[in-house]
């Protein structure tokens, strides 16, 4: 039993909601063959983290058994809860690549992380990739870092899906 990620785009912005809407949309659910699903939605609180993470919002990933996949299409399909991405000739979804899978969850952990000013974060994206410094300012669209670099400190507007936090010391 092989068991492999496919991409959905989907409206319903919870876990539970999902799976509940799958199995009232069909008595026959292959609920059972659906092993975990991830939602990427960041219309839970107000912060617009760039264009990058804008094209994840609304996406869900379901991980399932292979020998499902064609009975859980139908399902989600025919009930509206989304439709799958990436879809072949036979109408059967691409399984989305393992390293792919690790970057959404690593971006859908990062946002649940809450940071505050004065936190010492690591940037782990972009132009500052590699470089500490301070959460100075925080508004409804970024986190402004303060980054001391040898001869000054710059201070930048980063998506928080780019910073991981460190301890303070």
């Amino acid at each position: 039993m092989a068991l492999r990620w496919y991409a959905i785009t989907s409206k319903i912005k919870t876990k539970d909601k999902f799976l509940k809407e799958i199995i009232r949309s069909n008595k026959m659910s292959p609920l059972h063959a659906i092993k975990d699903v991830i939602i990427y939605d960041f219309s839970i609180d107000d912060l617009d983290l760039g264009h990058e993470d804008s094209l994840l919002k609304g996406y869900a990933l379901i991980q399932l058994e292979e020998k499902s996949l064609k009975d859980v299409v139908k399902v989600v399909e025919s009930s509206k809860i989304g439709e799958f991405i990436g879809v072949n000739s036979k109408g059967n979804p691409y399984p989305v690549p393992k390293n792919e899978v690790c970057k959404f969850q690593t971006k859908v952990k990062r946002k649940r992380e809450k940071f505050s000013i004065g936190d010492k974060v690591a940037v782990t994206e972009g132009i500052l990739k590699g470089f500490d410094g301070i959460i100075v300012k925080k508004n409804k669209l970024m986190v402004g870092v303060e980054v001391k670099l040898p001869n000054s400190t710059i201070l930048r507007n980063v998506s928080i899906t780019a910073l991981e936090k460190r301890s303070r010391s």
